[in-house]
């Protein structure tokens, strides 16, 4: 039950910031959303900025994980560009609110660094461009 109820919380949170902004969504809309008591959000993240920092990186390492499966199955070293491309659409076509979250959040930039080591963030961005790196000189 816990697993499912953080990852519906996470999801939730995702489609609220992305719809609303951040400056305009509480972890009451939240929990209200996901169907939870707030001091259910509160316990699992302790705080909305905590709560945000793991919805950035949980879309961006399903970005990086639907890319890495895509380039796996693509056998033509050819077109591995052409796949890490399509992956991208394809995954911000079936996940749009994940693309309006990443595009109001700027993660890179909106997270307080002193708070929140954006180490995992740029971990997870290095090892996405690397994904690149290596398609194009597979090419």
């Amino acid at each position: 039950m816990s697993e499912e109820t953080v990852g519906r919380i996470i999801s939730c949170s995702i489609r609220l910031f992305a719809s609303r902004g951040i400056q305009n969504v509480t972890i009451n809309d939240i929990a209200r959303q996901a169907g939870v008591a707030d001091g259910t959000v509160i316990y699992h993240f302790k705080t909305k900025n905590n709560l945000l920092f793991v919805s950035a990186r949980t879309v961006l390492f399903r970005l990086l994980n639907k890319t890495s499966l895509d380039l796996d199955r693509e056998e033509c070293r050819s077109r591995k560009i052409e796949c890490f491309i399509g992956s991208f659409f394809s995954y911000m076509e079936e996940s749009p609110e994940d693309l309006v979250f990443v595009s109001r959040l700027d993660p890179f930039f909106s997270l307080d660094l002193t708070t929140f080591p954006r180490a995992d963030l740029y971990f997870i961005k290095d090892m996405y461009l690397n994904l690149m790196i290596k398609c194009i000189d597979d090419c």
